[in-house]
């Protein structure tokens, strides 16, 4: 969970893991990984998936996403995949400093007044409000606080994740 990769590592290298395991804001995590080289392979491809079926729903320790905040809340259904690389999409609907919120249609609502999936993107480029985007990141979950539930979290690598998709 956060920092990056160990010096010395990069995306096609395959790596064994080995560490305890935390939570952190409601999403599972390594603690004190002990990462080493096994071999290298061809980078991941990532997984195209709509906002609602990025988080997924609960899978053991692992807690699920929110579809809809407002009550009754609507958790989400389907195979977890917080930890998965994926590419999502959708017209940017708000924005800030390290993050800034997309949606594909599907009006999600995580309590948070913004409607969409938060990508959190450090500092990082954003795209403008009514653009559309197109992010590959890994899927993933934390609980805003205040909140009693975890929102979907999409996490781009860097600034060749976000491609802002022109107009036609």
């Amino acid at each position: 969970m956060g920092g990056g990769p160990p010096e010395g590592l990069k995306a096609g290298v395959r790596v064994n893991v080995l560490g305890g395991l935390k939570t952190i804001s409601g999403e599972r995590g390594i603690r004190n990984p002990l990462v080493t080289k096994v071999g290298s392979d061809t980078p991941p491809q990532a997984y195209p998936m709509t906002n609602r079926a990025l988080g997924g729903g609960p899978a053991g320790q692992q807690t699920g996403v929110v579809d809809h905040y407002s009550l009754p809340r609507e958790m989400a259904k389907g195979a977890n995949n917080i930890g998965l690389l994926v590419t999502s999409w959708g017209r940017v609907t708000a924005v800030a400093y390290d993050w800034f919120y997309m949606d594909d249609g599907n009006n999600l609502d995580d309590g948070t007044g913004h409607i969409g999936v938060c990508v959190s993107n450090g500092v990082l480029e954003r795209p403008s409000v009514g653009q559309y985007a197109l992010i590959t990141g890994i899927s993933g979950c934390e609980i805003p606080a205040g909140s009693p539930v975890a929102r979907r979290v999409l996490r781009p690598r860097n600034s060749g994740d976000i491609a802002v998709v022109p107009p036609h």
